[in-house]
Order: structure tokens, then sequence, then C-alpha cells
């Protein structure tokens, strides 16, 4: 917890209610053929209910930015169902 009060000044420890770190070894996915004509449908069977993760990703590293970069184009075909 020291960390992160370290790197966000603002927090007092009473502002957190949990706080874990998870570290692991091998966090690069195996290449799986045929993987990108199986991907997870973002909509979901709940109407109105959509996810995007990074399972969605495909040819990427499963970096932040890819995730946020699919998320931002998911975005404009989840406001039209949505109206």
């Amino acid at each position: 917890m020291k960390a992160i009060l370290g790197m966000y000044s603002h927090l007092q420890p009473e502002d957190l209610l949990a706080f874990q770190v998870s570290r692991e070894r091998y966090v690069y996915p195996l290449p799986t053929l045929g993987y990108s004509s199986r991907l997870p449908s973002q909509q979901t069977s709940i109407p109105g209910l959509h996810v995007v993760n990074s399972a969605q990703i495909v040819n990427g590293t499963l970096n932040v930015n890819e995730t946020v970069r699919l998320a931002e184009s998911a975005l404009p075909q989840m406001l039209d169902s949505a109206s």
C-alpha cells in the first residue's frame, strides 16, 4: 500500500477499500490458429450489455493501449444499438 500512496500523493490510507498486487511469470498468450474467426462477441445475450476486453484483440500483445483502442472502436456500434 505504501507504493500506491507514494504514487498518488492526494490519497490517504482511509481512501482505499482494498489493495492487491498481482504478479504473473508468463502473460503473453499463445497464438491459436484460426482464433480470429472464433473471437468472443462484444454483444451479450443481455440487451444493452456489451463486453470489450483483451480476449478480442487479434495480432496484438495485450497491452492497455490495444484494449483502449478496441473499446473506442466498439463504442459507435454500442451507441447505435442503444438507440
